[in-house]
């Protein structure tokens, strides 16, 4: 089965459908997480696209649409405040004009696994994108999906 965009669209999602920004680094071309970002943090789930953001009790909060749980604090503060990263994500916040990626944020960033692409948007719109991009089941092309053996 195939994602629904959110005007009924059938097809594969993209985050910029949900009003999410594409981060740019500061050369220009796309911003991407280093390898094993999401893993480092703390996620070990298997959905395509995750959200990362601080809380009110500065801990980063993972959330793949279907659940959430807090990471780990160290490496997602050594990647957002990298000399390379700190500034686009401020950038991108301050367009949003809402608080960044600091405690009690009102942005979230977007980590596309497989292309390792990064996007910023509101909580609103993250969640209705995650819950869209990450069904509730389990992903598609597992052995969950496969159907049953017939018994002998």
């Amino acid at each position: 089965m195939q994602p629904r965009h959110r005007d009924g669209r059938r097809g594969s999602l993209r985050p910029t459908d949900f009003d999410l920004v594409a981060l740019r680094s500061t050369t220009g071309g796309p911003l991407e997480a280093p390898p094993y970002l999401d893993v480092v943090v703390g996620y070990g789930g298997s959905h395509r696209y995750i959200s990362l953001h601080i809380d009110w009790d500065v801990r980063p909060v993972i959330d793949d649409g279907v659940s959430d749980a807090t990471g780990f604090y160290a490496p997602f503060a050594l990647w957002a405040h990298h000399v390379s990263v700190w500034p686009v994500l401020v950038s991108a916040q301050r367009a949003t004009t809402r608080p960044g990626p600091v405690a009690g944020s009102e942005t979230r960033v977007v980590l596309d696994r497989l292309t390792r692409y990064l996007y910023m948007g509101s909580p609103a719109s993250v969640s209705r994108f995650l819950a869209a991009a990450n069904p509730t089941g389990p992903p598609e092309g597992t052995a969950e999906d496969s159907p049953e053996p017939p018994t002998p």
